[in-house]
């Protein structure tokens, strides 16, 4: 009797919470990025950035990445 029970107590527990409900399926990716900009157009840039620790300087590289500097300016 005492598993029955328990078994009953434990149902009426759980129906005390919402069903999890299904997130909406993600939406489908977008395209990949490719940049309008020539090689020309983005070489010799720089992106300086300055923090509470100090200024510091990333040279940009079209000639290695060119979709990802495109995408950055």
């Amino acid at each position: 009797m005492r598993p029955v029970l328990m078994l009953f107590l434990f149902a009426a527990v759980l129906s005390l919470f919402p069903a999890q409900q299904r997130r909406p399926p993600a939406s489908p990716p977008s395209a990949p990025f490719k940049t309008t900009l020539t090689a020309a157009q983005m070489s010799n840039k720089q992106a300086v950035t300055e923090t509470t620790a100090g200024t510091f300087v990333i040279d940009l590289r079209p000639d290695l990445a060119p979709n990802p500097v495109g995408y950055f300016m």
